[in-house]
């Protein structure tokens, strides 16, 4: 929503000093701000203008307003100074949790991991299953554990993470995991730290795992697949790369030796490109995360960027990407808005932003798998 009037004459702000509502919630605000004025927003929320007094900030004025049955979204004020706060219907709701729902899907991952990566020609193998399972699964715990922990630091009232089990007897057993949000973020300085935690927290995960499943990696020549038939190569991000090069001085994708790489490695190759996967910066991804903290609303100009690069990606170098790309153009080309778009960046979060889109580098496989043969 955008507090500002629009620019049409027949919506233009109106005076809302009597409205009975309002009345009552500048009484309840009247310890901690000062209204120089009133009016209404192109959607008719009343939006109150003036200056906090010492000592008051978001929340304190979140307690008053709620007090009326409102939540309010603020802005800084027009001119520079002061702050413009948007009376919204309250968005406050109870953190209703049944811990079991979240234990089963996890159960349930963890199986059908162990099941995707049990796949051998010669049956299935458990041992091999189990490693896979713990390649990609360590790193995606960790992943949602980084974002647990940040949110509850931080006071987000946001679920346990939903794990998203695939029950199909292919890699690689699962879609994720997802945290549900219980109201808009508070600020941008909590939406920066609690969506790097994540990727961050899975990552320091991810590369061990994956370091040592190279190291137990096998290198073979490369030989063309039979007629008939098909081979899958996993491309490279700079990470595996690197990683590629110190354990076997070769890169993953269609080189020659080829690494055939192990289960364990293989899970946590995975990992990593859901990392960097999820670091794209648009919409309601980790990375569209950061990006609306850096850029506020113009990061959907970025969101709008990365659909037409993916896009590129998916046509020209790997069709993997399309159904990427097509999700975050049905889904992913807007951020909502923060509660407080007061709270100023400060030098710690840019150094957190440089963090993130450091991941981003080293983790993104832009042409992450390819089918040789046929």
């Amino acid at each position: 929503m955008d507090p500002k009037p629009g620019n049409d004459p027949a919506r233009a702000p109106r005076r809302l000093e009597g409205a009975p509502v309002l009345a009552r919630v500048r009484v309840l605000i009247a310890d901690v701000m000062t209204i120089t004025g009133d009016r209404a927003d192109e959607f008719g929320h009343p939006v109150l203008e003036g200056q906090l007094l010492a000592g008051a900030n978001y929340d304190l004025v979140r307690d008053r307003c709620e007090k009326a049955g409102f939540t309010p979204l603020m802005r800084d004020g027009k001119d520079g100074s002061g702050v413009e706060i948007t009376l919204i219907g309250s968005v406050k709701k109870p953190l209703a949790q049944n811990w079991m729902i979240n234990a089963a899907l996890l159960l349930a991952t963890i199986v059908t991991t162990v099941v995707a990566g049990a796949q051998a020609p010669d049956g299935p193998d458990l041992g091999q299953g189990l490693l896979f399972s713990l390649g990609l699964m360590g790193p995606l715990i960790a992943h949602e554990l980084g974002h647990l922990l940040v949110s509850r630091w931080r006071k987000v009232p946001a679920s346990l993470p939903y794990f998203i089990p695939l029950p199909l007897p292919s890699i690689p057993g699962t879609l994720g995991a997802v945290m549900v949000q219980r109201e808009p973020w508070k600020d941008r300085k909590t939406l920066l730290e609690v969506a790097l935690a994540g990727p961050l927290a899975g990552f320091l995960v991810a590369v061990p795992l994956f370091l040592i499943g190279a190291a137990l990696s096998t290198v073979e020549p490369y030989s063309v697949p039979p007629e008939g038939m098909m081979s899958l190569f996993f491309g490279d991000s700079i990470v595996t790369a690197l990683i590629g090069q110190v354990t076997h001085g070769a890169v993953w994708f269609m080189t020659d030796p080829v690494v055939n790489l192990n289960v364990l490695g293989l899970g946590a190759w995975f990992a990593l490109l859901f990392t960097g996967l999820n670091l794209i910066p648009a919409g309601q991804l980790d990375g569209g995360h950061i990006a609306y903290a850096l850029l506020g609303p113009r990061a959907k100009y970025v969101s709008y960027a990365c659909i037409v690069v993916l896009l590129a990606l998916a046509l020209l170098v790997s069709n993997v990407l399309m159904l990427w790309a097509v999700m975050l153009f049905l889904f992913g080309r807007a951020h909502p808005p923060v509660l407080d778009e007061t709270v100023p960046l400060q030098r710690p979060q840019y150094a957190l932003i440089a963090v993130g889109v450091l991941l981003l580098i080293v983790s993104f496989a832009p042409n992450p798998m390819t089918f040789v043969g046929g």
